[in-house]
Order: structure tokens, then sequence, then C-alpha cells
């Protein structure tokens, strides 16, 4: 259990980080500076996209498989919601991980659900 703990821990770390760094390179400097709390919502999209693949190194079914080729995980997201302003992006969904020990109890493969967000709410100081 202490692996299965442990990978979705770091997997909702991983995608947490994600939409927070889209989130932030979706912002425009002007709306920094003016404590407006506004995103593109398309950059934030492909920011988060492409966190999951350089960074995650997911393929593209976001699927994870360690040196040997060995699956390890898949992320499944089922929904996302992103609102341009206030700046907001969530997602939630499935880990699927294949069964490391305890294989006579558990199924080959198995999921475990999974939620993060972000948001950026600027205020005047």
């Amino acid at each position: 259990y202490y692996h299965i703990f442990t990978l979705t821990e770091s997997v909702e770390t991983e995608v947490s980080r994600a939409l927070n760094i889209s989130v932030i390179m979706a912002t425009q400097d002007v709306d920094w500076v003016e404590h407006t709390s506004v995103m593109d919502t398309d950059t934030a999209k492909r920011e988060f996209k492409k966190y999951l693949m350089d960074e995650m190194e997911l393929n593209n079914n976001y699927e994870k498989f360690d040196d040997d080729g060995k699956f390890l995980y898949q992320l499944i997201i089922e929904n996302s919601d992103i609102h341009k302003s206030p700046a907001k992006y969530e997602g939630d969904g499935q880990i699927q991980m294949s069964t490391v020990t305890l294989k006579n109890i558990l199924p080959a493969k198995f999921k475990v659900p999974f939620k993060a967000s972000s948001n950026n709410i600027r205020t005047d100081d």
C-alpha cells in the first residue's frame, strides 16, 4: 500500500505543479502589475500539456514507463475546468497503475482518484 500511496502523492504533486505553472505562464505581465487575475486559457491548456509531456515524461496517452519500458502508470484526466477570470484551472480523474505487490488481492491494473487545482487571485496590497 505504501507504493500506491507514494505514487499517488507524487503524481498529484506533479499535476498541481503543472496547473500552477500553466496559470502563471498564461497570465500576462500587465495583469500581474495591475493586480488582476486574468489568463489566456488556450495558453494555460498548452502549458499544462507541455509540462505533462516534458517534465513528467508522459507519452501522448499520458502513460509513464520506466527506463526498461515497463508500464508505471497512466494519468486519466476525466474533467478539466478552466476560468479566464479569476484565473483558475482544475482537473480531476484517475491514476491507473500496475500492481507491484499483493498481486493475489489486487487486479493487474487498478485506478486511484485524484483532484488538483490552481487559483490565481490577485488583490491590491
